[in-house]
């Protein structure tokens, strides 16, 4: 079953179940993927499609809560905070941090860069991690390899 037929079902169920809370996050995640379904002209999206749509939906979430709490609005970081555990279902694992520096040590034993080539160094490792790891992990893990 694909993501969007997944996230289509539990939208069904959350409905039924009068769980409005699940419900209005679920819907903003069918309407994230709708709009890139719009933007890219083409239905359905793939499952990586879809992935990097969540994805871009849940860093949204994690910037409200931060500005939520600095602006002591606490009711509405509780609503951000509850869409992101929703959206974090459909998202695949987090890899460990070990897994991570790893993967860092890896791509710089191939790539053999001086400090001057981060960038070369953070596209490959996200790469390599396709969205098993935030961009804010990967960038942390790299500069503390090209010290």
């Amino acid at each position: 079953m694909s993501i969007q037929d997944q996230l289509h079902q539990d939208y069904l169920t959350a409905f039924k179940g009068h769980d409005q809370k699940t419900v209005d996050a679920l819907r903003l995640m069918k309407a994230a993927v709708k709009n890139a379904e719009i933007e890219l002209r083409h239905e359905p999206l793939t499952d990586p499609e879809v992935i990097i749509v969540l994805t871009r939906e849940a860093k949204r979430r994690k910037e409200s809560i931060t500005v939520y709490q600095q602006g002591k609005r606490d009711d509405l970081a509780a609503i951000e905070a509850l869409e992101l555990t929703v959206i974090e279902k459909y998202l695949p694992a987090q890899i460990s941090d070990s897994d991570l520096e790893s993967a860092v040590q890896a791509v710089i034993d191939d790539l053999k860069p001086t400090a001057k080539d981060f960038g070369k160094v953070m596209s490959a490792v996200m790469a390599k991690v396709k969205g098993q790891a935030d961009g804010n992990r990967v960038s942390a893990a790299v500069k503390q390899h090209l010290k």
